[in-house]
């Protein structure tokens, strides 16, 4: 399986400095496949459990489209679910550990 990239309307290149200037600029789409960078590298302003979970869970959904246990369409819904917890998480004032889930 190739990477799946999730195009935003930023134009900032992946791996350019989100937060690294002091700025809130996002990289201008998520990787995610077997081949994708970690999401602490595509996003260095992600916390690093949460980047280490979401790293997880893009293993997790790869493995399971590629055993045939989701479809196509599951995976992109999955894929759609990850990156909308990504954007809750860096847009979260508060840090990893102080969630209410305990990560």
């Amino acid at each position: 399986m190739d990477n799946r990239s999730l195009p935003t309307r930023n134009t900032a290149q992946p791996g350019e400095g989100a937060f690294s200037d002091g700025s809130r600029a996002r990289p201008a789409y998520l990787e995610f496949g077997w081949n994708a960078a970690p999401f602490a590298q595509q996003l260095p302003g992600l916390d690093p459990i949460d980047a280490e979970h979401f790293d997880k869970d893009n293993a997790a959904i790869i493995r399971l489209h590629l055993r045939g246990f989701i479809t196509d369409g599951e995976r992109d819904r999955a894929i759609n679910r990850v990156t909308r917890d990504v954007r809750a998480k860096l847009a979260s004032p508060l840090p990893s550990t102080a969630r209410r889930d305990g990560r």
